[in-house]
């Protein structure tokens, strides 16, 4: 088995772009590793809006790999807050107002 690792693509989807170029001519990759840092640092006014810009570069990612017909595996670097399951945020965002009334009370 060959694996291809890359990091810190930081939402350049031209350098996306060349190593899908790169892969797509090598039939011996079996598994594509990308090491953290893969969304793009955007302006934003609150978390929740960089969250969801990162989430698009996120699913943009996503489906440029697709064509490569290969498993994936994306580890979140320290510049990625998307969450892909938006419904475990909604349930943290829930249980952390509730944690904040508890201690204010």
């Amino acid at each position: 088995m060959k694996v291809f690792v890359s990091s810190d693509i930081h939402g350049r989807f031209e350098v996306l772009n060349k190593i899908v170029d790169f892969i797509k001519g090598r039939e011996d990759i079996d598994l594509i590793i990308l090491c953290g840092d893969i969304t793009g640092d955007h302006l934003y006014r609150y978390f929740f809006e960089l969250e969801d810009q990162q989430y698009e570069d996120y699913k943009k990612i996503k489906e440029m790999l697709s064509v490569l017909n290969r498993k994936v595996l994306f580890i979140q670097g320290n510049h990625d807050v998307f969450s892909v399951d938006k419904e475990i945020r909604t349930i943290c965002l829930i249980v952390l107002m509730m944690l904040l009334r508890i201690s204010y009370l």
